[in-house]
């Protein structure tokens, strides 16, 4: 993906799949991965982050020291969260929709100041099942504010998704530098 990104003139983002132990489905550390793109190529991608995993298991997976470091510190910038803390196979065929409340998804999602200064925080999937929802149809987190000034005084995104439709979301999405 990066080779062909690469050839091209547009700006590019690499999102990883992890687990648990801090590493890639295929048993790659967060930190060999990236190691391998940049190194891989020229035009490296703006930044790196993960897809499809719940932040509980980003912050597992970033305390490990393979994943300390300063590469995964410069270069890793964002979470596009699953609602839901299982692993892909507990959520294969799955028959119902599952998630955490969205007042712990937002404390996790807070937490990750923690372990990286994220720049993209997303959501996924699952939103529309959310009880928390203000009558604009946002989701709002209740006890912290849009301004954060671990963000460096910077308006970042905290969880406002627009619901189009049950099933169907508008993302917001914000990358700031």
């Amino acid at each position: 993906m990066a080779k062909a990104m690469e050839s091209t003139e547009l700006p590019y983002i690499i999102s990883f799949m992890i687990r648990d132990d801090g590493r890639l489905i295929d048993g790659t550390t967060i930190n060999d991965a990236i190691l391998h793109m940049d190194n891989a190529t020229i035009k490296k991608p703006i930044c790196y982050m993960v897809n499809c995993v719940h932040p509980v298991i980003l912050k597992k997976s970033l305390s490990y020291s393979f994943n300390k470091t300063k590469l995964v510190k410069e270069r890793f910038h964002g979470i596009q969260a699953n609602t839901s803390p299982l692993s892909p196979e507990e959520l294969d065929n799955s028959t119902d929709l599952k998630f955490s409340d969205s007042v712990s998804l937002a404390d996790d999602m807070m937490d990750l100041y923690k372990y990286f200064v994220p720049k993209i925080l997303q959501f996924l999937n699952n939103i529309s099942s959310f009880q928390n929802k203000t009558s604009s149809g946002f989701i709002l987190h209740p006890r912290r504010p849009l301004y954060n000034n671990r963000a460096r005084g910077i308006i970042n995104l905290l969880f406002l998704t627009i619901l189009i439709t049950p099933f169907t979301v508008c993302q917001l999405m914000v990358y700031y530098t």
